[in-house]
């Protein structure tokens, strides 16, 4: 057995032994008021809702009760042993395991059916009702890559499906990779009808849901209501957050151990931080303070208490970092500066990369030269000890953040259907294409990494996950 089969084994017996019951807690857990501990014993939890699940009836109830307040009839669409979850409100239900025997099959793999040449790749069955779509294949949307706090990879996505002669269903899941499903979110439906859920984060064992309409619209945006359901690592109940926003800017959410951040509009362009319990909020851009007056940029991400974001526009474009030690600051920013830049930055608390674009003539928008770089993972800007990689062919700047993980690095490449891996040690690359022969498979981007394998999010059209192993790759392609 390796070692990673060993640490995948022992996080899953470690989740079944506490039968990843949202009440059933590690040893040591807090009680009400405390950081309760999640079931895999590793990251904090707060009760920032008093989130409930009511069995509904399946024929149909009228008003409500105690067991069913919303009086809602189950959708047939709605498997056997799930309740609903109406914390959102009634207009808007969703529904949830009722227990982990409820939950859906595991994630299982299978070789990829693209022309993967010489790669050992796998990629992701939908196995989940799709014969109601006008994809059969299904659809899988943003998926999000992490690993649990045995180290075992982890995987959310939001997935749609529908049986025959049923309606849409789309669903927020957490799972193992190798190993049980621990979370499902359902929302019933016609896309775009009512309200809607989008996975924003997932980091640190929270997974950040951003909901959207209240349900009494024909269509989503014509509500101005949207909200942050969040969900730990191994407890089946979500969380709604106490912050409901009506006016008519969207809220997107990135997901931490310890903060949250909050960024305003469609294309992010304000940040608040707020803690872990929502008790406390800090507005941290715009900054009246900054000399270039940048708008935030679409990337971001918690690193325990550190929150890294973008800043920039066509002209300039940088890093920013801010925790309750030192406030915002700037990381990697080029002040008045139109000829250099740096963005696309990815960190897995122990390296950083991101790239690096210069040479770029006053009126042009694009950096004719881009570098991978790669320094330790710091906060202060002063200690950043950068080393160059090789050339990036990702032609844009905060257009296609960095996975890193294990040693390694990838983002989509110079092309549609093209990603680059590269390995930080010595700049060595590789880079996956669509298959020569036709095909309509095609490589969107890079997710994650284990410690011999990368995870993808590919298109075959349907999108899905796949995973290749490294060492499948070969020998690569030297720095230039």
């Amino acid at each position: 057995m390796s070692r990673r089969e060993a640490v995948v084994l022992a996080s899953i017996l470690h989740c079944v032994s506490l039968s990843c019951d949202p009440g059933n807690k590690a040893p040591g857990a807090g009680g009400a008021g405390a950081g309760a501990a999640t079931s895999l014993g590793s990251y904090s939890a707060s009760q920032t809702s008093s989130s409930s699940a009511s069995a509904a009836s399946g024929t149909g109830a009228q008003g409500g009760s105690p067991d069913n307040p919303c009086g809602l009839e189950t959708p047939p669409s709605v498997p056997a042993g799930w309740v609903s979850w109406t914390d959102y409100g009634c207009s808007c239900p969703f529904w949830i395991p009722g227990s982990a025997d409820a939950l859906p099959a595991p994630l299982s793999w299978t070789a990829c059916s693209a022309d993967a040449e010489s790669m050992d790749c796998r990629e992701l069955v939908i196995d989940w009702p799709t014969d109601g779509l006008p994809t059969p294949d299904g659809q899988l949307w943003y998926p999000r890559f992490t690993t649990d706090s045995l180290g075992a990879p982890m995987l959310s996505f939001r997935r749609i499906g529908s049986g025959a002669g049923t309606e849409p269903f789309f669903d927020a899941v957490i799972g193992y990779a190798d190993g049980p499903l621990t979370f499902v979110l359902r929302h019933t439906g016609m896309p775009g009808e009512g309200c809607s859920i989008i996975t924003n984060s997932f980091r640190e064992g929270r997974l950040a849901i951003e909901v959207t309409g209240d349900g009494t619209t024909s269509v989503t945006t014509d509500s101005l209501r949207d909200a942050l359901i969040w969900a730990e690592v191994g407890e089946l109940v979500p969380k709604l957050a106490p912050i409901v926003n009506d006016d008519q800017v969207t809220w997107q959410w990135a997901a931490g151990s310890q903060r949250w951040l909050n960024g305003r509009g469609f294309s992010a362009v304000a940040y608040a931080v707020f803690s872990t319990d929502f008790a406390e909020q800090e507005d941290i851009w715009p900054d009246p303070a900054d000399p270039d007056q940048l708008p935030a940029g679409i990337f971001s991400f918690i690193v325990k208490d550190t929150v890294f974001f973008e800043v920039g526009n066509l002209q300039m474009f940088g890093v920013m970092v801010h925790d309750d030690a030192n406030g915002v600051r700037p990381l990697l920013r080029y002040f008045g500066d139109t000829w250099q830049a740096a963005g696309n930055l990815g960190s897995d608390g122990k390296d950083m990369v991101w790239t690096y674009g210069w040479g770029k003539e006053p009126g042009d928008q694009a950096y004719p030269s881009r570098d991978i770089m790669t320094a330790p993972y710091t906060t202060d800007a002063t200690a950043i000890n950068a080393t160059r990689l090789r050339s990036d062919p990702n032609p844009g700047l905060g257009t296609s953040q960095f996975a890193v993980g294990h040693g390694f690095a990838g983002h989509s490449g110079a092309g549609a259907g093209t990603v680059i891996i590269v390995r930080l040690a010595d700049g060595v690359s590789w880079t996956l294409s669509a298959p020569a022969t036709p095909s309509k498979w095609k490589w969107l981007d890079v997710i994650g990494f284990t410690e011999d394998e990368v995870f993808l999010h590919v298109s075959k059209p349907a999108w899905t996950i796949a995973r290749v192993k490294l060492a499948s790759l070969g020998s690569g392609t030297p720095p230039d």
